[in-house]
């Protein structure tokens, strides 16, 4: 089973609230119940944007055995 994640943007008028996090672990509840073990979770981050995603998990690509991206293993 494949998920993915694209474009979780907050507007600028509301960064620093903590709602990027809020949308992110609604996402990650919504993983536990659906995504069973051995899924993928894909996600594209925007440029600079990696280290919000490497909190939840994520993992920076390429690397040694994957392309460009990020992604995360259940």
């Amino acid at each position: 089973m494949y998920f993915y994640i694209q474009d979780v943007i907050v507007e600028p008028v509301y960064q620093g609230q903590g709602l990027g996090h809020e949308i992110m672990l609604n996402i990650e509840r919504y993983l536990q119940t659906a995504a069973n073990k051995g899924a993928t979770i894909g996600l594209m981050a925007a440029q600079g944007k990696t280290g919000f995603y490497l909190r939840y998990g994520y993992i920076e690509r390429p690397n040694a055995t994957l392309g460009p991206g990020m992604c995360r293993f259940i």
